[in-house]
């Protein structure tokens, strides 16, 4: 499924880029958010922040998520009183994959609104603490190089984590975080502060120690 969503998404950029558009607006749902969430937390994420309402897309599109505190059924309500007809992707209902399975064993509307809102004060938390590390423990050398200032080593390690594992995304070029294990290993070559390679995600980042 990330590689089908990867291939949308190129789709839609393709298309917004023949438009002249820099803005793309899809239709998660509350729905999707809690999936997420719950799939997030059987790999013990160490942070569980759901589905982002922003994300920059190929470093050159905007994708806004605007209705991620709106129910698939409220969505479908709105879109029937106007005569507005959808099509329901096939791929939803096929239980070979992650998503789909993790739909039917949610129970329907139980703690939704509570989920998603917790979800989104966390993602605004953890923004807000990260972009302060990055203003105080983070330097840009000559837009290639980004170095970690030691004591940046030493906070909160939730948000340092957070930080990073958005840092090494963007250097390494990818439009998600790395998964648990590889920031695991991430982490475990910052905290030890010697010299040398970890692996592919670390990209263009370094730790003075």
């Amino acid at each position: 499924m990330a590689a089908a969503r990867e291939a949308r998404y190129g789709l839609l950029a393709e298309a917004a880029e023949a438009l002249g558009a820099d803005l793309i607006v899809t239709g998660h749902t509350a729905e999707d958010q809690r999936e997420t969430l719950e799939m997030q937390g059987k790999r013990a994420e160490l942070l569980s922040t759901g589905i982002a309402d922003t994300v920059l897309f190929d470093r050159r599109f905007w994708i806004l998520r605007p209705l991620l505190f709106s129910s698939r059924a409220d969505i479908r309500r709105f879109l029937s009183t106007r005569g507005v007809h959808w099509i329901d992707d096939p791929s939803n209902e096929d239980m070979k994959y992650e998503r789909v399975q993790t739909r039917r064993q949610l129970p329907l509307n139980m703690g939704a609104a509570t989920d998603v809102d917790t979800a989104a004060q966390r993602r605004l938390a953890y923004s807000s603490s990260g972009a302060e590390w990055l203003d105080n423990y983070f330097r840009l050398h000559g837009g290639l190089l980004g170095q970690v200032i030691p004591d940046g080593l030493r906070q909160d390690p939730a948000v340092f984590d957070y930080a990073l594992g958005r840092l090494t995304a963007v250097f390494g070029g990818r439009p998600f975080v790395p998964g648990r294990v590889q920031m695991e290993r991430l982490l475990a070559f910052a905290a030890n502060g010697k010299p040398g390679a970890n692996d592919r995600w670390q990209g263009g980042i370094r730790s003075q120690a």
